[in-house]
């Protein structure tokens, strides 16, 4: 990422609602998607689709740790210019 983006994605982290808003969201897609048993899947079909599934939480969970990697601590630029 160039440092352009990471400036404007410190608009997102500093929105401390906004970023939990967007993690419920992609928490509530995911659980949507959690396997169902049914009698058409047999163990192996199950196992697969768990296993994606569990895979599937484990990236978003991850995204969200290096999106928040980007965060600053204190003041960002924008507040920094506004105060001059």
């Amino acid at each position: 990422m160039n440092q352009s983006e990471i400036d404007r994605l410190q608009i997102l982290l500093n929105d401390e609602f906004l970023l939990q808003v967007i993690n419920k969201i992609f928490t509530e897609v995911v659980k949507e998607a959690e396997p169902k048993v049914s009698e058409v899947n047999d163990d192996l079909q199950l196992g697969q689709k768990y296993r994606a599934y569990e895979k599937a939480k484990e990236i978003l969970s991850d995204g969200f740790i290096k999106l928040l990697e980007f965060k600053k601590v204190g003041e960002t630029k924008d507040k920094l210019n506004l105060a001059r």
